[in-house]
């Protein structure tokens, strides 16, 4: 690897690390113990895979090592216009899922498969200036698995965390199972939403703007 990559990799774990304690959420540092940690993009597109799935962990000698993954956390747009359940289509909520996945199988194939509750927004949608979040959280058992596609991306998900390539997800798979090996068949999902920060921004700048529309009304009427 080259410097410029090893400098690109240290940065990231550090950026990784400071959002989950600056949120209190645990993180695992025995050796190949793994960190699963999912990032919401900022914006929500069935059709595409632009989320990411970044396993963490350190490595026999102590150094973290950071291996992602290109996936998708939003049901597919077929599930949102047919969802599985009256209630709705769901996306996970953002959170700390503490040992909420177990390998298991979906569908017939090895996956990680959801064994404790979480809850999930039913009919997500992100509505104006400031990207509100709408819609009914719910808490269960629903199969929100992690896996991979079959098929196209139009049906691969119906709330999943799901993989966009074979190779990936045999590499993710092999490492689950050095995990399960050490410290037992359960798994945590840390899952980051991007639109958090872009939420914060906006409201920032609009504060600011106010800040400045309200001086400027003081400066004229002197």
């Amino acid at each position: 690897m080259s410097f410029t990559a090893q400098l690109s990799t240290y940065s990231k774990v550090n950026s990784l690390l400071r959002k989950l304690r600056s949120k209190g959420y645990r993180i695992f540092d025995r050796p190949l113990e793994l960190n699963l940690i999912a990032e919401r993009s900022n914006t929500v597109r069935s059709e595409v895979m632009d989320d990411s799935l970044h396993m963490l962990y350190k490595d026999l000698e102590g150094k973290w090592v950071l291996k992602s993954f290109q996936v998708t956390t939003d049901p597919s747009a077929y599930y949102i216009d047919n969802p599985i359940v009256s209630q709705g289509y769901g996306f996970i909520k953002k959170g700390q899922w503490l040992n909420a996945y177990s390998l298991g199988y979906h569908k017939g194939r090895p996956a990680l498969v959801q064994v404790k509750p979480m809850t999930v927004i039913r009919n997500y949608a992100l509505k104006g200036i400031f990207k509100t979040y709408t819609g009914t959280e719910e808490t269960g058992i629903f199969g929100n698995n992690i896996h991979d596609m079959k098929g196209s991306m139009i049906n691969a998900s119906a709330g999943c965390v799901v993989f966009a390539r074979d190779n990936d997800y045999q590499q993710f798979l092999n490492q689950c199972q050095v995990h399960r090996n050490r410290y037992g068949n359960a798994f945590t999902l840390s899952l980051l939403d991007f639109r958090d920060n872009h939420k914060t921004r906006n409201t920032m700048i609009a504060a600011s703007l106010l800040g400045l529309g309200g001086l400027a009304t003081i400066l004229f009427k002197k």
